[in-house]
């Protein structure tokens, strides 16, 4: 049974510092299993959230704060974010490139005066039923 309605949001600010970025895996991995993500989905997103929030937390600055919100909508869910102040433009490397595309069906980052913003859109599971990626 899956405990979040069709559409639902949470939000969390943390430090923008890479001890925190485990508060935002578990943070992912709970809404994905609440929705009714297969074990490896749920990995797929854990990996992809964490590299996106280490991207945009790259050039922090010590004070920087990191905020996530993910969206539960009718078939994908969303995770939007801002870091901030960052003081340069972020990179996405090759590996990372891989793992966000395993993990989301888009993405994006980009640095929006002080702050990094980034997206990450993951297609939802096929309702019960169905035979399609649900636990």
């Amino acid at each position: 049974m899956h405990d979040l309605p069709s559409r639902s949001a949470v939000a969390v600010s943390v430090p923008a510092t890479h001890a925190h970025l485990r508060h935002l895996r578990v943070l992912a991995a709970t809404v994905a299993a609440d929705l009714g993500f297969a074990v490896d989905a749920i990995e797929s997103m854990r990996v992809a959230v964490d590299e996106i929030c280490a991207l945009a937390m790259a050039d922090a600055t010590d004070d920087a704060i990191l905020t996530m919100t993910m969206e539960s909508l009718a078939d994908e869910v969303l995770l939007t974010g801002v870091c901030g102040p960052v003081t340069a433009d972020p990179e996405i490397d090759p590996i990372a490139a891989q793992l966000l595309e395993s993990g989301a069906t888009a993405h994006s980052l980009v640095r929006e005066g002080d702050d990094c913003r980034f997206d990450l859109r993951i297609e939802r599971p096929a309702v019960e039923g169905s035979g399609n990626d649900v636990r």
